[in-house]
């Protein structure tokens, strides 16, 4: 990495992710692809079973995603006119991460208070059945929450425009 580039993050505080973020939003916005389009175009470099093994790799390695990221920040920031990119993105990535921290922390911070004030009981229903001898039997189902309805609120505040402008 270029010593300029690195004192630009150094001097913003920048962490793994910020980088990663960057990175992000500066092929996204220099490439003007798409992730289904990146997928595709290197489905077609390289083959699906190649693309599969990369693709675990990087997810198994984060150290190596992060070496990914700053050498292509690196290439991208030695040329003057894609550098402004760069730091754009690394201004707008603070900010993103920000938002992103605070949706999902105002996510939990809700979900919490929900469970608290339900116990976590969505539905509760008795059912009473006579038997033959005249006695009655209550049957209780408690339907408690699940995980799946805060993750899709949390996907709908992430893809809102309060999680940052689109890259």
């Amino acid at each position: 990495m270029t010593d300029e580039l690195e004192k630009v993050l150094r001097d913003s505080k920048a962490t793994r992710e910020t980088v990663l973020e960057v990175m992000k939003g500066t092929v996204a916005e220099l490439s003007g692809a798409a992730e289904s389009e990146m997928r595709a175009s290197l489905i077609s470099a390289i083959g699906n079973d190649q693309f599969r093994i990369f693709e675990e790799q990087f997810r198994k390695d984060p150290v190596a995603l992060g070496d990914a990221a700053q050498l292509y920040l690196s290439n991208v920031w030695s040329d003057p006119v894609s550098r402004p990119v760069v730091r754009a993105n690394i201004e707008a990535a603070d900010e993103n991460l920000a938002l992103v921290e605070t949706a999902i922390l105002a996510l939990v911070a809700m979900y919490a208070m929900y469970l608290l004030a339900t116990k976590g009981v969505l539905e509760e229903t008795v059912r009473e059945t006579k038997k033959a001898d005249g006695s009655a039997v209550a049957e209780r189902t408690t339907t408690k929450v699940g995980f799946a309805e805060p993750v899709r609120a949390l996907i709908g505040l992430l893809k809102s425009p309060l999680a940052g402008k689109e890259k």
